[in-house]
């Protein structure tokens, strides 16, 4: 399986893929099967939570069994929306309470 970098400037075998990680904005792959271990910047997202929430979209696309053989790393944008998702809010959009049922 392969990983391509989230501006398509590089592809990485993730046979040679020792640790991937998320280092304030960016995710790196520590590349074990190289004489000397290198890195690779697999993607740059808009803060610490956003690289955070990519390694976590990695790790479920690969423990799926039926997976591609490519996985293309997602954008900020893919990445905010799914932060999005999670955290829904409370109030209405506008501002305005939500209508209660019930209470005083």
């Amino acid at each position: 399986m392969w990983i391509e970098s989230q501006n398509n400037d590089c592809i990485v075998n993730v046979d040679h893929v020792a640790d991937i990680y998320s280092v304030g904005s960016d995710v790196i792959a520590l590349l074990a099967n190289t004489k000397d271990k290198a890195t690779v910047i697999l993607g740059k997202y808009n803060g610490s939570e956003e690289s955070r929430m990519a390694v976590v979209y990695m790790a479920s696309y690969l423990k799926d069994k039926n997976v591609t053989n490519l996985l293309q790393m997602p954008s900020s944008k893919t990445i905010h929306a799914l932060m999005i998702g999670n955290n829904k809010p409370w109030h209405h959009a506008t501002g305005k309470k939500t209508k209660g049922h019930g209470g005083s």
